[in-house]
């Protein structure tokens, strides 16, 4: 891939530490549904199941 194009890709994008969102989830859901629906993994994923969340919460 050019320099050009991975250069504008790049600032394009946010990177940072943040916090989990029920929008970051459902936006990381779609994409391994529709990766599944492709046959790109073998089997349907629950995102959900991954989310680490502190004691108490």
């Amino acid at each position: 891939m050019p320099l050009d194009a991975q250069i504008i890709a790049a600032n394009r994008t946010k990177f940072g530490v943040f916090p989990i969102t029920d929008e970051i989830i459902a936006g990381q859901q779609a994409t391994a549904d529709r990766f599944f629906k492709l046959g790109l993994i073998p089997n349907a994923v629950r995102i959900s199941d991954a989310v680490w969340t502190a004691p108490g919460n």
